[in-house]
């Protein structure tokens, strides 16, 4: 029997998902062609949903249309990253401002918080910068702020992706919590200096890594 359209979207989204976890793991590097029907075979679908799990990592930026034909995934040069920094942080801004407004619960960017603390003081740095880039997921999460959640979800997923590497996450769990401190202080100045350096901070550790 042929499958419904919602079975294909379901296959589709299975296909999306496990070629991205293969992506941030590092199982499919920068530069490296992607095969539909090699991948096909491998996740147990169809090629038509891999098809369809490729256009839709080229459009969050996980993967890339190559001149010659066919889809790679993506080698990010650093004015890319760069560039999804400044749109990530300008949307976090639009996302902090209307908490602030909302005076919203913080409670689970500060249950995330003690979380990246805790793997910075017991070393596991690849935790804490996993803990960081969720930080900013809960927080458009969190925000009443839906056409800005839409919009930067999936640019923070290849965001996260990117800046994977980042040499030391303590700088940067240090301004979440100065953050979410001045939030829960109401106390405006202070959050638009916070992000500020946030700014400054993210563009300091993507040199380090060029």
């Amino acid at each position: 029997m042929p499958k419904t359209r919602r079975e294909g979207a379901l296959d589709a989204d299975r296909a999306a998902d496990v070629l991205r976890d293969l992506i941030v793991a590092g199982d499919l590097v920068p530069g490296q062609r992607l095969v539909e029907r090699r991948l096909a075979d491998w996740i147990g679908v169809s090629r038509v949903p891999v098809r369809q799990a490729l256009h839709q990592l080229v459009v969050e930026g996980f993967a890339t249309e190559r001149p010659t034909g066919g889809v790679a995934v993506s080698d990010l040069s650093p004015d890319q990253v760069s560039e999804l920094l400044e749109v990530a942080h300008a949307l976090d801004a639009v996302a902090v401002r209307r908490l602030l407004a909302a005076r919203t619960d913080l409670s689970s960017l500060r249950a995330l918080l003690v979380r990246a603390g805790s793997a910075i003081d017991g070393g596991r740095e690849a935790d804490a910068v996993r803990l960081n880039a969720e930080f900013h997921v809960r927080l458009l999460d969190i925000a009443p702020a839906p056409t800005v959640r839409r919009t930067a979800r999936p640019l923070r997923r290849v965001l996260g992706w990117a800046l994977q590497q980042h040499a030391d996450p303590a700088p940067v769990h240090a301004e979440h919590v100065a953050l979410v401190d001045a939030l829960e202080q109401g106390d405006a100045d202070r959050v638009e200096a916070v992000l500020a350096q946030h700014v400054r901070t993210s563009r300091a550790a993507l040199a380090e890594r060029t």
